[in-house]
């Protein structure tokens, strides 16, 4: 970790998305919306699940462009991702199903589209669709990308109690690279208890 820049320093470091877009501590109020409006539109089951793919599991676009239904377990308790089994969330898992059954596909691709008669693998533009989704809602704008979504929920994620290890076993973020969105001072200002020192080398500290 290198925690010896200052904080303003460190901030500017976390501005550093697709177009230095500014990632934001996102709220409940905030995935219901996005949900809502995915709702009201053609596709939403699908587009919701690339959505909540990327704000609760910090995947980018090639990472959802490649998934296939062999990731999930057959009952979405979990998904196999950067070799590491996480458990989903009870949203991400009952839109799956929901787009599983309008599907009817159970192998292969996670987004596929019919040609000829035939299922195919969609291409990243179809991927790109779902967010530009956003940019027709005003209080959105064109702020909205799988990487965005990454750094709001790493940030997300450090402000809602979450530990360090939980943060890099869901987002598969480089320890190097943490330092980026979590501060020092961040990690101070957040820090409550007393020091448990049993717990080192065996608890003879303690004895």
């Amino acid at each position: 970790f290198n925690f010896e820049e200052n904080r303003a320093k460190s901030l500017e470091v976390f501005l550093e998305t697709e177009n230095k877009k500014n990632p934001v501590r996102l709220k409940g109020d905030d995935i219901s919306k996005a949900v809502e409006m995915y709702n009201s539109k053609k596709n939403s089951a699908r587009n919701i699940v690339v959505y909540l793919m990327c704000v609760t599991l910090g995947m980018e676009r090639s990472e959802i462009h490649n998934m296939k239904w062999e990731n999930f377990d057959s009952d979405f308790k979990h998904i196999n991702l950067y070799g590491r089994k996480i458990e989903l969330n009870s949203m991400l898992k009952r839109y799956l199903q929901l787009f599983q059954k309008e599907q009817g596909r159970k192998k292969g691709s996670l987004f596929v589209a019919l040609y000829n008669g035939k299922y195919k693998k969609v291409t990243e533009s179809t991927i790109n669709d779902v967010f530009n989704e956003f940019k027709k809602v005003e209080e959105y704008g064109d702020v909205y990308s799988p990487k965005f979504l990454k750094n709001c929920l790493i940030l997300s994620m450090f402000y809602d109690g979450y530990s360090i290890e939980d943060i890099i076993y869901v987002t598969n973020i480089d320890m190097k690279n943490l330092a980026k969105y979590i501060t020092t001072e961040m990690i101070v200002e957040r820090r409550k208890g007393t020091m448990n020192w049993s717990k080192l080398y065996d608890g003879i500290l303690c004895e």
